[in-house]
């Protein structure tokens, strides 16, 4: 479970247009906000459009906004969003699987990391981050159960 450059970078313009007002913000004000380079925001952006989180706008007032209110996004989607996947382990990776799937003793527990991971995520939404009223720390520590 990693989070790449391109998942972190797009969860900060995800979190800038969630605080910042409905009309949105244009790339050069969310590249120099969250200190993205404005080739990589670009691609960054087109994958969030692609995924339906964001809201391109043409013209002198143009720009990009959240398709939806941040309420309803999850850090879970908002990241899936940007191309990220929780598999923990070269194994989960291949298709087919690991050919030691039936006798590794590591397999349930990366699933189980990942189900709690995915979990606390989907607890989250980009209104809870971007506002910080939320105790995300709280939400985070909490135990989860199945």
């Amino acid at each position: 479970m990693r989070i790449t450059r391109h998942a972190d970078y797009a969860l900060h313009c995800l979190l800038r247009l969630a605080a910042g007002p409905s009309g949105g913000y244009s790339m050069p004000a969310i590249a120099r906000a969250c200190g993205i380079p404005r080739g990589f925001l670009a691609k960054i952006l087109q994958r969030l459009a692609r995924a339906g989180l964001v809201i391109a706008s043409r013209g002198v007032h143009g720009g990009y906004r959240l398709s939806r209110d941040p309420r309803r996004i999850s850090l879970l989607e908002a990241l899936r969003g940007a191309g990220w996947t929780s598999a923990m382990g070269h194994c989960f990776g291949k298709p087919g699987g690991c050919p030691r799937r039936r006798a590794c003793a590591l397999r349930p527990v990366w699933l189980g990391i990942m189900r709690d991971a995915e979990l606390k995520l989907e607890r989250l939404s980009l209104s809870d981050l971007a506002s910080g009223k939320k105790p995300v720390r709280r939400i985070i520590l909490r135990r989860t159960h199945r």
